[in-house]
């Protein structure tokens, strides 16, 4: 809006722009600054909850029968200590990345599964139910 009249060539064009300019930058780093002291004095702030953000991502078409699934590896888990090799998956499922810690790894049959592994499945939309499961070691393949 201030440049309007720098536009139209007014006189007092320059100081209006120059008063305009002030208040917004003082107003952006007033507010700016203070907004998250300010919730958080009202008690009016979101936690930020954080979600694990994996380098792949399953963006499926209409006609796709795949879903992804992250499951986490609990103690006593049927996986637990397993290669991906024994815990018998079925063709249709595979195990694309493995979280651990953070840290993230292509899984290969000779992988073992740990405790507090984040499993990202890749499987039939119709089986999605059973990963976890499967996993428990409450079901096993047909």
């Amino acid at each position: 809006m201030a440049t309007f009249p720098l536009v139209y060539g007014l006189e007092v064009a320059e100081l209006f722009f120059s008063i305009v300019f002030f208040v917004v930058v003082t107003s952006v780093l007033i507010q700016g600054t203070t907004i998250p002291i300010v919730a958080k004095w009202l008690h009016v702030g979101v936690p930020v909850k954080e979600k694990t953000r994996y380098p792949i991502e399953l963006e499926p078409s209409i006609d796709t029968k795949a879903a992804l699934k992250e499951v986490e590896v609990e103690e006593g888990d049927y996986a637990v200590g397993k290669q991906i090799l024994e815990l018998g998956l079925p063709e249709n499922v595979l195990i694309t990345l493995v979280n651990r810690e953070g840290k993230f790894l292509v899984p290969r049959g000779t992988t073992r599964v740990e405790v507090h592994d984040k499993l990202l499945i890749l499987s039939d939309k119709k089986d999605v139910s059973d990963i976890r499961k499967l996993v428990k070691g409450d079901v096993r393949w047909k």
